[in-house]
């Protein structure tokens, strides 16, 4: 998967990839396609998880110090 995809762009392929599933009757193919998006979810998952961990340290790092 290309390093520089951002969070709506997977967004947009799982979103994609389940409209594909949801008129898919062969149960290869829904399991085929399942297993293909597991990848977009995991990424967007760490994606949004380094961008909710980097607002926390921005946050702390605004805090005034205590002397």
């Amino acid at each position: 998967m290309d390093q520089s995809e951002d969070p709506r762009e997977l967004e947009l392929k799982i979103e994609r990839a389940s409209r594909i599933a949801s008129r898919i009757t062969d149960q290869t193919t829904i399991e085929l396609l399942g297993a293909w998006v597991k990848e977009p979810r995991e990424k967007l998952r760490q994606l949004l998880d380094a961008r909710r961990t980097k607002h926390e340290i921005t946050a702390r790092a605004r805090l005034p110090r205590r002397p």
